[in-house]
């Protein structure tokens, strides 16, 4: 199987979607869809930037560059961590932004006091 669609497979299966992963690599989610379907080749540089924003284990990227493994054989508790390490890098990545600010605070306050048809209408508004 190709690197392109070892990517794509991995990104589905952290449940993240090709929106959020373009945000986080830095590109336009309809490059990242040429990526994923192979109908654009994945620049080099960008190789690195996968693996860091996926949270892709060091030995599993490089299987995945050797066309060494299928995504889709590995078992759901191999999942369930590669999801819980790309949410725990995502959490610290983000968390300098947000921690000891008096506006975040506020803001999380708030959006608590919500339920959720008024969060999901939030977070539809801000997106």
């Amino acid at each position: 199987m190709p690197f392109h669609e070892h990517i794509c497979e991995y990104r589905q299966q952290i449940e993240i979607t090709q929106t959020e992963a373009a945000l986080r690599l830095g590109i336009d989610h309809s490059v990242l869809s040429k990526y994923e379907l192979g109908t654009c080749e994945i620049p080099i540089y960008l190789l690195p930037i996968f693996k860091r924003v996926y949270s892709i284990p060091d030995i599993l990227f490089l299987q995945m560059l050797d066309d060494n493994i299928s995504i889709r054989k590995n078992s759901s508790l191999q999942a369930q961590e590669n999801i819980a390490r790309y949410s725990t890098e995502l959490q610290n990545e983000l968390q300098p932004l947000y921690i000891g600010s008096k506006e975040f605070r506020t803001f999380a306050l708030r959006v608590s006091l919500l339920n959720n048809k008024e969060i999901k209408q939030l977070l539809e508004d801000l997106i």
